[in-house]
C-alpha cells in the first residue's frame, strides 16, 4: 500500500519555509525574518498534488486530516 503523508510547516508571505524562533506574541526574534504569514501543507503520496495554505495551523491540520482520510477511501493506484 502506498504511504501518504502531509506535513504542516510555517511559511513566510513569499511561501518560503520559516524556521525562525518567535516571541510569545508571534514576532520574529531574528533579524531578516519577515515573520510567519501562515502555514502550508502538501501531500507526498504517489500521484497526489494536494496542497493547501492557511493562516491558522489548526484549520490547516483539520483540512490535512480530511485529505489524508480521503486516501483511505480510495483504492491504491496499481503499480507500474
Amino acid at each position: 500500500m502506498a504511504r501518504f503523508t502531509a506535513t504542516t510547516k510555517p511559511v513566510h508571505a513569499d511561501g518560503s519555509h520559516c524556521t525562525h524562533k518567535r516571541t510569545s506574541t508571534g514576532k520574529p526574534l531574528e533579524a531578516g525574518c519577515t515573520g510567519r504569514d501562515g502555514f502550508a501543507a502538501s501531500c507526498t503520496g504517489p500521484g497526489c498534488s494536494w496542497s493547501e495554505r492557511h493562516h491558522t495551523k489548526t484549520v490547516l491540520e483539520d483540512m490535512r486530516d480530511r485529505h489524508l482520510r480521503s486516501h483511505l477511501a480510495q483504492p491504491a493506484p496499481a503499480p507500474v
